[in-house]
Formats: C-alpha cells, sequence, structure tokens
C-alpha cells in the first residue's frame, strides 16, 4: 500500500519520505536466509532450547550463539512460551540436525509435558522459500529430540 500511495502521489511528500523510509527498513533482502529454524511452545515458565547441530558437528545453542559457519542462534528465551530461532543466512554444504532440549520444565505441569512448534524454512524471504511444521511432544527434564535433518548440496 505505501508503494502505490507514492506511485500514486496520494500522499504528501513527507508522508511519501516516511514511507520510503519504512519500505527500505523493512527490505526483504535483509530478511533472506538459507536456513531459519524458529521453536515455540505452549507452557510458561519452561525453557525449552534449540539445538542446530551444522555439518561439521558444530552446535549452535545458548551457549554457542555464532558459529565460524554463520550460524546464529538470534533469541534465548528462558520464560515463556518462546520463540528461539536459528539462521545460517548463507548454509554451508552438508547436513544440518534440529533438535529440541527440555532444559526446564515448568513444575507445576499436571501432565509434565510440553508441545514444541518447530518451523523450519529454506530459502526464507525469497521465491524458493519452502516451510516445514513438526510438533515435538517433551515429557522429561532433560530430554533431547531430533526434529529432522536439513540437507544442503
Amino acid at each position: 500500500m505505501m508503494r502505490e500511495a507514492i506511485a500514486a502521489k496520494a500522499v504528501s511528500p513527507e508522508l511519501a519520505n516516511h514511507f520510503g523510509d519504512r519500505l527500505e527498513q523493512m527490505d526483504p533482502k535483509q530478511f533472506q536466509s538459507d536456513l531459519r529454524v524458529t521453536i515455540s511452545w505452549n507452557t510458561d515458565n519452561t525453557d525449552v532450547d534449540l539445538w542446530v547441530i551444522e555439518p561439521d558437528n558444530t552446535k549452535c545453542f545458548y551457549q554457542n550463539r555464532s558459529t565460524k559457519n554463520g550460524g546464529e542462534l538470534t533469541e534465548d528465551m528462558t520464560q515463556g512460551y518462546g520463540p528461539e530461532r536459528y539462521q545460517a543466512k548463507t548454509a554451508v554444504k552438508g547436513k544440518y540436525r534440529v533438535m529440541v532440549h527440555y532444559f526446564r520444565p515448568n513444575p507445576n505441569l499436571l501432565a509434565g509435558e510440553t508441545h514444541v512448534n518447530v518451523v523450519v524454512t529454506r530459502f526464507a524471504g525469497t521465491s524458493r522459500e519452502v516451510v516445514e511444521r513438526h510438533t515435538v511432544i517433551l515429557k522429561k527434564h532433560n530430554e533431547e529430540a531430533q526434529v529432522c535433518e536439513v540437507e544442503f548440496k
């Protein structure tokens, strides 16, 4: 809508400049990445960790948030429902293993389980974008679960 308003000269020059600034900030190229993984979960006061094991076996997680391969854990939520997000703007060749770890469950949960939603996006922000969705149920403190593998050739 902002682009259309600028093109049609339907807004004042000041507002057109403001819209132009906002559009530059929202440039989809700055949000592009070969691999993006986001997790969220359904229980409050719970800490679920996202782990991504890169092709050279480097583990990107809360204690190693930036890897030499360019992987980044951009958020590490220790309370609430997430999200936690990993991204590799330029993925190296090989298999990435996506895992979740039940670091700290909520002690007040009757059922004791947490449902983790995992969204894996390949080629995010491009015309080749592909999204996979997974759900993992974690039941025990320190439980680890492999969600999927993603391969880049």
